[in-house]
């Protein structure tokens, strides 16, 4: 603690809690570095041939800060997508999967929120 101006009939005292302010920093630290390397962006792309639309390939790119990973898909073993929910307390999550004859497979490792305005 340190006095800033003291008189007869005044006291100004300042409390600067040094430790408190440089650990909020580190954890704020922490808490932006993990989002940036963690997070990941998720790109579905297909083309097919305008002369056989059965024949192609759709590839599934998850592009993160410190990585990069892409699936490819022959469009003749795509059957479909889904929707997965996942319900958390009062919150839902949504997962998009593919669906092929070799089995599913999901466009994201996670499920996220979705906000509905």
């Amino acid at each position: 603690m340190k006095i800033v101006k003291q008189t007869s009939t005044k006291l100004i005292i300042q409390h600067r809690p040094v430790l408190l302010w440089m650990l909020g920093g580190i954890f704020v630290l922490a808490g932006l570095l993990g989002s940036v390397l963690f997070c990941k962006s998720t790109t579905l792309t297909c083309q097919r041939q305008l002369i056989e639309p059965t024949q192609g390939t759709c590839n599934s790119i998850e592009t993160g800060l410190l990585d990069s990973t892409e699936k490819k898909i022959p469009l003749n073993t795509l059957q479909g997508a889904r929707v997965e929910q996942s319900r958390s307390d009062d919150d839902y999550t949504y997962r998009v999967i593919l669906l092929t004859i070799n089995g599913e497979i999901p466009l994201t490792s996670y499920s996220m929120a979705i906000a509905f305005l």
